[in-house]
């Protein structure tokens, strides 16, 4: 079972940064508009919880998971993704309580010792009654045969697409800025495509090869453009599909469902 991690907490943010049903309860929430909240409470019965908890999402920054404001952002709310373990520095920092317990393990030269000997005292302790933590609140969405609903690429993807395809250039004093989609998702690929884990060709030489003919251009052949932006409406789905599915807190989901979700390429 795949475990949810610091960059999945990450996209359930972006995704939820795109949902504008959610954007317009926060919205409702400063202004104090009760009637409009009620409106989007009567909707989407999870939006006030969803409010509690991730307040008013604000603009990704560039850094990502590296920047301050992802870190004041995530740090007083991990808790409610990750069953977290904490090294206890003072035993008399330690407060017992259900699920949880205090162990003395002796770090030895090598991890693998380490572990085994951690397991080892594991194992005696699962074969003996004992009280579990209780689990995050928040949980990734799981399929009928209980692996993760989509994987971290295919998220990571849709969010990255959503975030950057329509931006390239950066600069609006450069000439080209006003830019034809062709020209754009040229731009993007040659920043961001490393990331994406895209492929010219499935063949390790003639992608290396067109690649490089791509870097050096930065002209996309009919046939790439074609692929492309085939992959790039794809993400783009995805993304509004995981959008409107994280206000009832599922996530990541693709079921159809209806709420309202920014899309940068409807202009």
């Amino acid at each position: 079972m795949e475990v949810i991690t610091e960059e999945w907490v990450s996209l359930w943010y972006q995704c939820l940064l795109g949902n504008l049903d959610y954007m317009n309860y926060c919205d409702a929430r400063r202004d104090n508009d009760k009637s409009l909240c009620q409106q989007y409470e009567f909707r989407f019965e999870h939006i006030a919880g969803i409010y509690r908890d991730f307040g008013d999402v604000d603009i990704w920054p560039d850094d990502g998971i590296a920047s301050d404001e992802w870190r004041e952002w995530y740090v007083p709310r991990k808790h409610l993704f990750i069953s977290d373990v904490a090294q206890v520095a003072n035993q008399a920092d330690f407060k017992a309580c259900g699920g949880h317990i205090l162990i003395d393990v002796p770090v030895l030269r090598d991890r693998a010792t380490t572990e085994a000997r951690i397991a080892e005292f594991l194992d005696g302790y699962f074969a003996t009654p004992f009280v579990p933590a209780g689990e995050p609140q928040y949980k990734l969405h799981m399929n009928d045969k209980g692996k993760v609903a989509h994987g971290i690429k295919q998220v990571r993807n849709a969010c990255i697409v959503q975030a950057r395809c329509y931006v390239f250039p950066l600069d609006p004093a450069d000439a080209r800025y006003d830019l034809n989609f062709r020209e754009s998702l040229a731009a993007f690929l040659k920043n961001e495509i490393d990331k994406l884990d895209w492929v010219f060709d499935s063949m390790a030489k003639a992608d290396a090869k067109a690649r490089a003919d791509f870097m050096a251009t930065g002209e996309l052949t009919e046939d790439h453009f074609e692929k492309f932006k085939s992959q790039v409406n794809r993400c783009r789905r995805d993304y509004k599909s995981f959008a409107a599915n994280v206000i009832r807190n599922r996530f990541p989901d693709l079921t159809p469902f209806d709420s309202k979700v920014i899309d940068h390429f409807e202009r």
